[in-house]
């Protein structure tokens, strides 16, 4: 009996050209497949394609439902996501506009005055800020066809403006200008914030100012890039 139920199953693989392990996902799901095509109507249901990599469907599926069996590195997923033309995008939000004119026309200007100046690569510097919410969730997730809806949050604005700076060719990384809201954060109230490495200044909305930046500039850009003249 075991036999027979073997040749069986094999069978409806070879004709319907699937993996074990679609067949097996077959037989685990059967009720729900059933009830699915019971509610459809069949003159107007479309075929049901086959995919042409069914060792690929399954092993997504696998690693979606949190199979620890199924490992894949970031490479691979990218990969995967390129060939289907999947990407991500925000839920809600602002569209984002950049003024390319603008751009071209600033480095047009940039470069004559390199050009005029003489300068080399080591004294040339960018800077550069962005904020960092360091207690923001995720806002995006992947959900299955059966669910309509995920669990919402309130999402945590708190957060610090990190400033990088270095020069072209990579040779003078300053240390990060990080502003908090506090001069005396809570956590290290006993340490300098200095004494990390960083150039540490506080703001009461945490965010750059004009102030704080030519407190930067005179303090630790123009001492720390001296050399590079």
């Amino acid at each position: 009996m075991a036999e027979s139920n073997i040749t069986l199953e094999q069978s409806v693989i070879d004709e319907y050209k699937i993996s074990d392990g679609t067949f097996r996902r077959w037989k685990r799901e059967r009720e729900k497949i059933e009830e699915m095509c019971s509610k459809e109507n069949t003159k107007n249901r479309k075929k049901r394609r086959l995919l042409s990599i069914e060792d690929l469907d399954e092993a997504v599926y696998l690693w979606f439902c949190g199979c620890e069996l199924f490992k894949a590195s970031d490479g691979w997923l990218n990969k995967w996501k390129l060939r289907l033309k999947i990407r991500s995008i925000r839920i809600a939000g602002e569209k984002l506009s950049a003024d390319v004119n603008a751009a071209e026309n600033d480095k047009k200007t940039l470069a004559q005055k390199i050009k005029i100046r003489q300068l080399t690569k080591p004294q040339i510097f960018n800077f550069d800020e962005t904020p960092l919410v360091f207690k923001s969730l995720p806002v995006k997730t992947f959900v299955s066809h059966e669910e309509d809806h995920t669990t919402g949050f309130k999402i945590n604005k708190e957060r610090y403006t990190v400033g990088a700076c270095c020069n072209a060719d990579g040779s003078l990384k300053l240390p990060l200008l990080v502003i908090d809201k506090s001069a005396k954060p809570r956590a290290i109230q006993n340490l300098s914030p200095n004494n990390f490495g960083v150039y540490y200044k506080a703001q009461k909305n945490a965010w750059m100012d004009s102030e704080i930046f030519k407190d930067w500039f005179e303090k630790e850009f123009v001492e720390s890039s001296a050399y590079c003249r």
